[in-house]
């Protein structure tokens, strides 16, 4: 699990210069985190979990929980909303961590949240429109009665990209 990594010159360049918009890009993150909590507080999904009274949250994703986490992501997707499962195997059950012999079932609520779990879009430079139209299409997901709620189960998924289709 080990690494060694080095910044060539030019991209350590580039970093001291964005690192300079960092607490801008970081608030940014956090209004648009907050309007999109509030916006989602009453619907079908479960936004993140507040981090508590002295604590700080800059929303690197913004990571939801559905039981109906395919048919939300598809409604999502017909309404031109991109969604990713940024970690879609639990890190136990990754091949890195094969020979500690964690069976299914060995941390219950992560093996579950990997079945819930999706990022909506999430950029600093989001605008309150684009915030809403998340919103709005979020809220407008009705979950599919026949559909089962995931159930906890493993899938092998490999999507990458968040963002917001173009209309």
């Amino acid at each position: 699990m080990a690494t060694t990594a080095r910044l060539h010159g030019i991209q350590a360049a580039v970093l001291r210069v964005k690192l300079r918009r960092l607490d801008d890009w970081n608030a940014a993150r956090r209004r648009i985190g907050a309007q999109l909590t509030q916006a989602l507080r009453a619907g079908p999904v479960k936004p993140p979990v507040s981090p508590g009274p002295g604590h700080d949250h800059v929303f690197h994703q913004y990571v939801v929980e559905s039981a109906h986490r395919d048919s939300l992501r598809n409604h999502l997707n017909r309404h031109g909303v991109a969604t990713a499962i940024h970690y879609p195997i639990p890190i136990h059950h990754s091949e890195a961590y094969a020979g500690l012999g964690l069976d299914p079932g060995s941390f219950p609520v992560v093996e579950r949240l990997a079945e819930r779990i999706c990022s909506l879009p999430m950029f600093p430079g989001m605008s309150l429109d684009e915030t809403n139209r998340v919103a709005r299409a979020v809220m407008g997901f009705v979950p599919d009665a026949a559909e089962p709620a995931a159930a906890g189960g493993l899938r092998q998924c490999r999507e990458r990209r968040v963002g917001l289709g173009r209309r």
